[in-house]
């Protein structure tokens, strides 16, 4: 009996621990413009879960955008830039067909690129232009990987959108899954450049 409320215990306390985070991100996000350091802090922590440490939530999140808050911010407000810039021209050449095709497939390398690109900032030491390189290139290299995490992010919007109840832990459990997906990836490419490669905590 004492090992069943033993394993309640847990999974109760991993759940109101994702709760928390979740909590903390979307506050950490509500003046708006912090939505780039609150993301970088939210993985910063999963990435420590995933890599099976248990830090206390509140000081870790927080020394966590603080640590990351102008790194993230400069390749956020580029990135959002960049997306801004990508949406308009696609609005502006809704008659050049050949165009339109152009700016599809440019935005796609923007998505995939996106989705590598806190995890890749918060487990690396590397300058922003090279997180964002870096982040394009474990892309389109690991492409198992990036479907992975494609498929975590549309389970989780359709989800979502069945259960909203689900929001109270949604964002933290779907970038604990993709940090998950990337970190194998990240794994992989350590093994080939063992050498060159500095991963943040190490």
């Amino acid at each position: 009996m004492n090992i069943l409320d033993n394993k309640l215990y847990n999974r109760l306390n991993t759940i109101v621990d994702f709760i928390i985070l979740n909590l903390l991100w979307v506050l950490m996000c509500l003046p708006i413009v912090t939505i780039f350091p609150a993301t970088a802090a939210l993985f910063g922590v999963v990435r420590k879960w995933n890599m099976k440490e248990e830090p206390p939530i509140l000081k870790t999140y927080f020394q966590l955008f603080k640590d990351n808050f102008f790194q993230s911010m400069l390749i956020g407000f580029i990135w959002a830039f960049v997306g801004a810039s990508l949406y308009l021209d696609f609005q502006l050449t809704s008659k050049n067909l050949l165009m339109k095709l152009l700016l599809v497939i440019i935005f796609s390398i923007y998505s995939i690129t996106s989705i590598y690109l806190f995890p890749v900032m918060v487990h690396y030491k590397n300058t922003s232009l090279r997180i964002i390189k870096n982040s394009f290139f474990l892309a389109i290299l690991k492409p198992i990987h990036l479907l992975f995490a494609i498929l975590v992010i549309i389970s989780s919007y359709i989800i979502v959108s069945h259960f909203p109840i689900i929001l109270i832990f949604s964002a933290s459990l779907t970038a604990y899954l993709i940090y998950m997906i990337c970190y194998k990836a990240f794994q992989k490419a350590e093994e080939i450049n063992a050498n060159t490669i500095q991963v943040k905590g190490s």
